[in-house]
């Protein structure tokens, strides 16, 4: 299976904007190139104001990419995914949008990194305040040491910051369109046209679909002719030369409105997902979330210090103490940036999983939005078993201790 590249386009808008800086293409051709290799699936989303929106995969699997990057270096690079920008600067006093720093750590310290939180003002996950946040796809900041993505000279805090802001890029992948004012908002960030680079990536769709079809012959081919298949990667340098076929990554279109289901779609959607997840992924799962494979529900001994995932026969498969989690969730919220409140507003049939080295990017989706976060691979299990039991009349008290 060799990929034709030909078919893929990658153009700069250089009528209306101007080219990215040396280097920047190569990077960001490397990243686009392999999201294009993901379905071409456009995931349903059901936003808080009761609508469906869709977000593309592709999208989504190129953010991951650049987020993993970031925290291998400690988010000190070159390339920011979907930093939130303030808005409220430029449109109440005529000054710089403002990037919003973590504050996790609960310090105002000059050399935070950028929020990964994507609803960093209150009322952002409600709609409230539509318009007053914005996430381009890709910052390019002129120092890598100097974590400050912003135009502007002071952060949230009143602190002294160094204008940082290289290029804003904006990448159109085919089916992904300009939103209401999308457009202006962001030259609004960049600073102008000399500030911004827009990406437009057309064909590839139909290669892609090829190689599956080519994929999955083959591998159907090489089971009659009695030959094992192997398990290849959806994106390879080298052509696999033994039967091999495409498996999916996780259940994309499944449990689109299983909000409402509360505490039982957690796992049913769930157990559907991790059943498509790599058997790599799977094996480490198995280990430290074996629960997710089997139908239960979280409860809290008379004492409140212990959380016990029973199946249906009162049978304990697994077991937290309190101090776990709550010690779980500082990690998870200094590494992601999330609240506790929004634990009850993640859909967990929407969530994907890859890992590589101990680390994993989890996507989420949180009151319709889509979230990418890096995590630990240890820390994946306290938080399914948080959402779980955020969704419990017990865990009302637990969240409570974790805010």
């Amino acid at each position: 299976m060799t990929p034709y590249d030909s078919t893929v386009t990658i153009k700069e808008d250089t009528q209306k904007y101007v080219r990215l800086p040396d280097g920047g293409m190569g990077y960001l051709e490397e990243k686009i190139r392999s999201a294009l290799w993901w379905p071409d699936i456009g995931l349903r989303v059901r936003k808080s104001d009761g609508l469906v929106g869709v977000s593309l995969l592709k999208q989504i699997a190129m953010s991951a990419a650049i987020r993993w990057d970031e925290k291998d270096r400690d988010y000190y690079f070159r390339y920011k995914a979907e930093v939130s920008f303030d808005m409220r600067p430029f449109i109440f006093a005529d000054e710089p949008p403002m990037p919003f720093l973590s504050t996790s750590n609960g310090t105002d310290e000059v050399g935070r990194r950028h929020t990964l939180n994507p609803f960093p003002l209150k009322g952002a996950a409600k709609g409230t305040i539509k318009g007053y946040v914005r996430r381009p796809d890709v910052i390019i900041v002129t120092d890598e040491g100097n974590r400050w993505p912003g135009r502007g000279s002071v952060d949230h805090d009143g602190r002294k910051q160094t204008p940082n802001l290289q290029r804003l890029v904006e990448v159109k992948f085919p089916r992904d369109d300009w939103g209401e004012n999308q457009e202006r908002d962001y030259l609004t960030v960049a600073g102008g046209n000399s500030h911004m680079t827009v990406l437009n990536v057309e064909g590839g769709d139909q290669r892609s679909k090829e190689l599956v079809k080519a994929a999955v012959t083959a591998a159907f081919l090489g089971w009659l002719a009695g030959r094992t298949r192997v398990r290849a990667r959806i994106r390879s340098r080298k052509p696999v030369q033994q039967p091999a076929w495409f498996e999916a990554w996780s259940a994309l279109e499944a449990g689109v409105d299983s909000a409402g289901n509360q505490v039982a779609a957690l796992w049913d959607t769930t157990r559907q997902g991790v059943r498509q997840l790599s058997d790599e992924t799977q094996a480490w799962l198995h280990e430290s979330a074996g629960w997710l494979f089997e139908k239960g529900r979280w409860v809290a001994d008379m004492s409140g210090q212990t959380w016990h995932y029973v199946d249906e026969k009162s049978h304990t498969l697994w077991r937290y103490t309190t101090m776990e989690l709550v010690q779980g969730w500082q990690q998870i919220r200094r590494q992601t940036d999330l609240t506790a409140a929004q634990l009850k507003q993640i859909d967990w049939g929407h969530v994907l999983i890859t890992a590589v080295k101990g680390v994993a990017t989890v996507v989420l989706l949180i009151a319709g939005v889509v979230v990418v976060v890096v995590l630990a691979q240890t820390l994946i299990a306290i938080l399914a078993a948080l959402v779980a039991i955020a969704t419990t009349a017990g865990g009302t008290v637990l969240i409570a201790a974790l805010a």
